[in-house]
């Protein structure tokens, strides 16, 4: 996951971002190469790995996209 998640984040400017290249890059992932990147700006990340479409991001991507009846069944995390 760490992999996947540091191919979309290598392509983004947000702070977030940075921290997760970081973090992928002290552990020893591997950079996989993303294709077709978008930044949604205030949502997330979209691309392709591998001819596999990936989204990361605010819950609210999650529930708009193709995963929607899957991602409204998950949990939701109790503000602090």
């Amino acid at each position: 996951m760490l992999e996947l998640a540091y191919a979309l984040e290598a392509k983004s400017q947000h702070p977030l971002a940075r921290a997760i290249v970081r973090h992928a890059k002290a552990e020893g992932a591997r950079l996989l190469a993303a294709e077709e990147f978008q930044s949604l700006t205030g949502q997330g990340l979209r691309g392709k790995v591998d001819g596999a479409t990936l989204m990361l991001g605010r819950r609210e991507l999650l529930e708009s996209g193709p995963l929607a009846e899957w991602a409204k069944k998950l949990p939701r995390h109790p503000r602090i």
